[in-house]
């Protein structure tokens, strides 16, 4: 087998294998407070859904895993969905966030099959683990900290992008 084709086969069978693993996040009106485990300063909340939707983050420091050089995360979330990209192929799939403030999928991702180097697929297939796992998150004004095991990683938030040429003549 090439090496194209074969790194293409491990993507696709490591986000099989990765979403197998996936459960349905639980119904947010049904935990109890009691189930918050996340700890945060006084500066910082639990995620929501309705906190992310809309918003696009790029990573800023990421401690725990090292990154492909000159690569970072790039997070993307619509109403529903949450895009993950970093340097390689982009994952998309439905999200949820539970009570405790963990951020996953919540059905199977998605994926564009480009077939890039090795690093770099090791890093998609990393992240697809880490966004069936869950992770825990939390906001500090437009800043998303994301927290699973030994894992942090820090991401601002982007400008927003939906105007358009012809809308900023209108505007002028």
């Amino acid at each position: 087998m090439g090496g194209q084709t074969r790194s293409t086969v491990l993507l696709v069978v490591a986000l099989a294998l990765a979403a197998g693993g996936c459960s349905e996040a639980s119904d947010d009106s049904t935990s109890s407070p009691a189930s918050i485990t996340t700890s945060t300063s006084a500066t910082e909340a639990l995620v929501t859904t309705a906190d992310l939707d809309g918003m696009s983050y790029v990573s800023t420091a990421t401690t725990g895993h090292d990154l492909v050089a000159g690569t970072a995360i790039e997070l993307g979330f619509a109403d529903g969905p949450l895009s993950v990209s970093a340097g390689c192929n982009a994952m998309s799939g439905q999200y949820g966030v539970d009570d405790s403030g963990m951020l996953r999928w919540t059905g199977h991702p998605a994926s564009t099959m480009k077939a890039c180097s090795d690093e770099l697929m090791a890093q998609d297939q990393w992240l697809a683990q880490l966004f069936t796992e869950g992770a825990a998150a939390t906001v500090d004004g437009s800043d998303l900290t994301l927290s699973s095991g030994e894992v942090t990683i820090e991401l601002s938030a982007r400008a927003a992008t939906t105007s358009t040429p012809a809308a900023e003549q209108e505007a002028e």
